[in-house]
């Protein structure tokens, strides 16, 4: 995997998610401009994680933007806990809340 979104000095690496039981597959989609990668889980649901200088919510200050989506892939902005509501994406993201949103997303069990 190229050195791209999350890597250890962000705070948390692609490489140990990806060897957690439910995660399915990290795609690394970063370019010159962004960082971004998308976390599927085995339950179907994912996770898109940015950032990137003046293209995102909060990527200036080095803060990420997150949009859950579900089983179907579609962004679901309901995915978000009750004060985060309000969009289909979440600006100004700490590593803490990605790792919140990625233990979420991956936690939710298929009916």
């Amino acid at each position: 995997m190229k050195n791209g979104l999350i890597t250890s000095r962000a705070g948390f690496d692609l490489d140990a998610l990806a060897a957690l039981d439910n995660v399915m597959s990290i795609d690394d989609l970063s370019d010159r401009q962004i960082q971004r990668a998308r976390v599927i889980f085995k339950n179907g649901y994912g996770l898109s994680i940015i950032r990137g200088p003046g293209l995102t919510f909060g990527g200036i200050e080095g803060l990420f933007e997150i949009a859950p989506f579900d089983a179907e892939g579609q962004i679901d902005g309901s995915l978000f806990d009750e004060e985060d509501e309000g969009g289909r994406v979440l600006g100004y993201c700490d590593v803490e809340k990605v790792q919140h949103y990625l233990i979420k997303i991956g936690s939710i069990k298929n009916d």
